[in-house]
């Protein structure tokens, strides 16, 4: 994403319409960096991480972003490196990794619940363009249900498309 503001008025929207927090993350090496959020109203909420450098195989965003890259340069990023957890659900193992961004491709879209901070579930979807980014969808576990996932994809998949065509008229 070349120019994190553009996309301001899509996290705007996707979090006035959703009602969860709603991040853009873009892949540095192996971690993902938060660049923009906006914050949920709601009392119980996941903070913005608006700076913050998070291991990409524990968050839904980098699994997103890992996904749109070719197998051999996911093991390249991590080759002879240990996946350090940070919760007790992270994926820690280079095969699992890599059997999740296979689900990922499938589907169209990274899950992550509990995996980089206890009690957050978090939904992303990769935004393809001169420079990937992620559009991340964050809340408390307990308001994740099957329901509210399906309309968040759907949400996500839609702003995403938006972005990608906005990019390519943008070059």
């Amino acid at each position: 994403m070349q120019n994190p503001a553009s996309s301001r008025p899509v996290l705007e929207a996707l979090a006035a319409s959703l009602g969860e927090t709603v991040h853009l993350a873009v892949l540095e090496g192996s971690n993902v960096r938060y660049l923009d959020a906006v914050e949920s109203s709601k009392a119980l909420r996941v903070a913005s991480r608006t700076g913050s450098v998070v291991a990409a195989h524990c968050t839904a965003s980098g699994k997103a972003l890992l996904a749109a890259l070719p197998e051999a340069e996911v093991s390249a990023l991590f080759a002879g490196r240990a996946l350090a957890a940070l919760t007790v659900r992270s994926t820690t193992t280079r095969s699992r990794l890599q059997a999740e961004l296979r689900q990922v491709r499938r589907r169209g879209y990274a899950v992550n619940v509990g995996e980089s901070e206890e009690g957050v579930t978090s939904i992303a979807v990769a935004v393809r363009g001169p420079r990937p980014a992620a559009l991340v969808v964050s809340g408390p576990v307990a308001r994740m249900t099957d329901e509210t996932a399906d309309r968040i994809v759907s949400e996500l998949r839609e702003r995403a498309a938006w972005l990608e065509g906005q990019l390519r008229g943008a070059t």
